[in-house]
């Protein structure tokens, strides 16, 4: 007579994966390599916002060259040089937004590192906003649960993002609009990102010279205001952010100048959620002429570009 047998399955056990033998040191730098991409990671941000408006198109799918529609006007240069110059922890990757942010940025990005990118208003991001590291790709997410969870909090721990809160002074709409994705859009980088660099360049010697209206000068430090508020409403949107470092470089080193400077950082320096902000000051000497192509000749150059305009912002 034939009998049956139930038996109870117990949790399932992984088999013993050698690549965990190693120190946890040498698999993070085995993690960082690993990670690194072909054009590096000045376009995980570029490549993020595309995907995120679905302005990426799938594997296959021909790219228009074009320039689209509602792309930024060029600041004689200055977008131009930035875009040639210029994740928490989490157990299931189709359900958690962490996991899914990198290998969402990276499915993304395997499209776009062995073709022509579109060209969409986000190139203008190049330089702009920008992460230090690039995400772990899909594949080694799929490995098993414990290396998904070390690479995934390694990059979180290591990676910093950088939004230059000064670049395409004039587009005010888009730096704005391009904040609001960060903290709207599901997946964003601001969900997890624990350190953020920020970097305001100023030409005080050029806003407060004595042949320059102070009418003038005071519409710009009052837009300068408005950005920087952007960025402090923008941070408090980032729940797990532990560290900010601000840079601020103008050109002049004066009692007007580090005034302006306390003003605009008090929003940020002073955040409701604690957050420690250290903050860099870089001054110019004088006399000096900066280089066209440096971040504060790039100022200048935006700058004057506003001045012929007639003082336009969009």
């Amino acid at each position: 007579m034939a009998t049956t047998e139930d038996v109870i399955m117990t949790d399932y056990e992984e088999e013993p994966f050698p690549f965990l033998d190693l120190p946890l040191e040498l698999r993070h730098i085995i993690y960082d390599k690993y990670n690194e991409r072909e054009d590096g990671h000045e376009h995980v941000m570029r490549d993020w916002f595309d995907k995120a408006e679905g302005l990426i198109p799938s594997a296959g799918d021909e790219i228009d060259n074009s320039d689209s529609e509602d792309e930024i006007p060029e600041e004689d240069g200055e977008e131009e040089d930035d875009d040639d110059d210029e994740e928490e922890e989490d157990t299931d990757a189709a359900s958690h937004p962490s996991a899914n942010m990198v290998s969402g940025t990276l499915e993304s990005a395997s499209t776009t590192t062995t073709r022509a990118r579109p060209q969409t208003k986000y190139r203008h991001t190049i330089g702009m906003f920008e992460l230090s590291a690039c995400p772990p790709p899909p594949n080694i997410l799929l490995v098993n649960k414990q290396i998904k969870d070390e690479a995934i909090r390694h990059f979180y721990e290591t990676a910093n993002l950088t939004i230059h809160a000064t670049q395409s002074f004039c587009h005010y709409t888009f730096f704005e609009e391009t904040l609001d994705l960060l903290v709207n859009k599901p997946f964003s980088p601001l969900e997890s990102i624990r350190k953020c660099t920020l970097r305001f360049v100023w030409d005080s010697e050029l806003l407060r010279g004595s042949d320059m209206d102070s009418g003038i000068h005071s519409f710009y430090e009052e837009m300068l205001s408005i950005r920087a508020n952007k960025v402090a409403e923008t941070l408090k949107k980032a729940p797990n952010l532990k560290e900010i470092k601000i840079e601020w470089h103008d050109t002049v080193k004066s009692v007007d100048s580090m005034s302006l400077a306390q003003l605009t950082l008090a929003p940020i320096i002073e955040n409701e959620k604690g957050i420690d902000a250290s903050t860099r000051y870089f001054w110019m000497e004088p006399g000096h002429v900066p280089d066209v192509n440096s971040i504060q000749g790039k100022m200048k150059v935006g700058l004057r570009k506003a001045f012929d305009s007639g003082h336009h912002f969009c």
